[in-house]
């Protein structure tokens, strides 16, 4: 038998493949996904504005407030994690919501009913805050929890 170098020995069972024996997490997903290509567009409203579920999913929701302050409802928790494909317990999907007001119109985001809102969630015009929202609950009577990952000018 033949070795591959000085410090190599030869081995009746070469490796032809690998695949990793441990899920590690930099592993078990794409690391370049890409979003849905349908932005969620929201143009003014009265003074509440509930956002769909379709909206959430589409990874960035685009809300003119037509320079005026608005309050954002999430989806009720029963809309929305069950459209979250696979969702179970620990489930995260992350999204943006943009105020793209040129005016001095401050969107204030809160969960619909079933999920819980942490942190401060105010996004000013022309800035955009991106939000993660973890599935606490499923089944029955699902429950989510939307957390603030921070606001960005753009």
């Amino acid at each position: 038998m033949a070795t591959g170098g000085p410090n190599q020995t030869a081995t009746p069972y070469p490796v032809v493949d690998y695949a990793p024996q441990k899920q590690y997490p930099s592993f078990s997903t794409i690391i370049n996904q890409s979003m849905l290509s349908t932005v969620g567009t929201i143009t003014g409203g009265t003074t509440t504005v509930t956002i769909t579920a379709a909206q959430v999913l589409s990874g960035l929701i685009l809300h003119d407030t037509s320079s005026q302050a608005l309050a954002d409802v999430l989806p009720t928790a029963a809309l929305l994690v069950p459209a979250i494909e696979g969702a179970q317990v620990g489930s995260t999907i992350r999204f943006l919501l943009r105020n793209t007001s040129a005016g001095a119109g401050t969107i204030t985001v809160s969960a619909g009913t079933g999920g819980t809102a942490h942190g401060t969630l105010s996004i000013p015009y022309l800035q955009q805050m991106e939000f993660l929202l973890r599935v606490s609950a499923v089944g029955d009577t699902p429950t989510y929890d939307l957390y603030p990952m921070g606001v960005v000018t753009f």
